[in-house]
C-alpha cells in the first residue's frame, strides 16, 4: 500500500483550487459561484479527480441547511490507507450540516451523465496548471460543440462571424447543463434537433491570436428536422 504524503495532498489541493472555475462546478451552483468561495459546487468533479490521482473510494453524504431542509449531497474521498480527504468542505459557510458518509461506486462511464463535461474540463484545467504554472490563462471562456455525422460520415458545420467553418455550438448559460447547451445551440444555429450521446473531448483552441477558449465537445445523434 502506497501512502500519500501530506505535502502531496496539500500540493494537489492548491493546484485544484487554481483549476476550479464557474464552469467546472455543478450547474446548480454556477449562478452563485464566486472566486471568494471557489470550492462551491466542485465536490463531485473534484472527488473523481482525486480518485484518478490517488485511488481509494468515493464517499457521499446528504447535506442539510441549518433549518433542517435538504440542501443536496456532498462528495469526498477515502484513501487506501483509510484517511478521508475532503478538498471542498470549506464551501459550506452558512451552517449547513453534512450527514453520515456512505461509500458510492464510481460511474462506469464518465463520458455520459450530468457532469462529464465539468469533470473532464476540470481535469484539463488541472493538467494545464501542472504544465504551465507560470501562465495566468485559466479565466478563458468555455464553449460547447456538437459533432453530428450522418450515415455517410458527413459532419454538420456552420459558418461563424469570421466566415470560417466550425462545428455548431456556443457558450453555455450559467446553470445550464453542457448537454442542454449543445442541443440549444444546434437548434438556434441550424433549426435542427439533436440528441447528445457522449462527451468526446475537452480541447483548448486559439480562435484568434492570443485568444483562447476551452472547447467541450459532444458526439450527437441526429439531426432530425426541428420546429422553429
Amino acid at each position: 500500500m502506497t501512502t500519500t504524503s501530506q505535502a502531496s495532498l496539500d500540493a494537489l489541493a492548491l493546484h485544484l483550487r487554481r483549476a476550479w472555475s464557474q464552469w467546472t462546478c455543478d450547474p446548480v451552483d454556477q449562478i452563485g459561484w464566486s472566486k471568494q468561495n471557489p470550492a462551491s459546487g466542485q465536490c463531485a468533479s473534484t472527488a473523481l479527480i482525486v480518485q484518478d490521482v490517488l485511488g481509494g473510494e468515493l464517499l457521499v453524504a446528504d447535506v442539510t441547511n441549518a433549518d433542517g431542509s435538504r440542501n443536496g449531497v456532498h462528495y469526498w474521498n477515502r484513501l487506501s490507507d483509510g484517511r478521508e480527504v475532503d478538498l471542498t468542505r470549506d464551501q459550506f459557510r452558512s451552517g449547513e450540516l453534512i450527514g453520515s458518509a456512505r461509500q458510492v461506486g464510481r460511474p462506469t462511464d464518465v463520458t455520459r451523465g450530468r457532469l462529464p463535461g465539468n469533470y473532464h474540463l476540470l481535469g484539463a484545467r488541472l493538467a494545464r496548471v501542472l504544465a504551465r504554472q507560470d501562465r495566468a490563462d485559466l479565466d478563458r471562456p468555455v464553449t460547447v460543440k456538437a459533432v453530428c455525422a450522418d450515415e455517410t460520415g458527413r459532419v454538420l458545420l456552420c459558418r461563424n462571424h469570421r466566415d470560417e467553418w466550425e462545428l455548431p455550438g456556443g457558450r453555455p448559460h450559467p446553470g445550464e447543463l453542457f448537454q442542454d447547451s449543445v442541443v440549444r445551440e444546434v437548434r438556434e444555429e441550424t433549426g435542427l434537433v439533436v440528441e447528445v450521446d457522449r462527451l468526446i473531448a475537452v480541447l483548448e483552441l486559439e480562435v484568434v491570436p492570443d485568444g483562447w477558449v476551452d472547447v467541450v465537445g459532444y458526439v450527437c445523434v441526429g439531426p432530425e428536422p426541428g420546429t422553429t
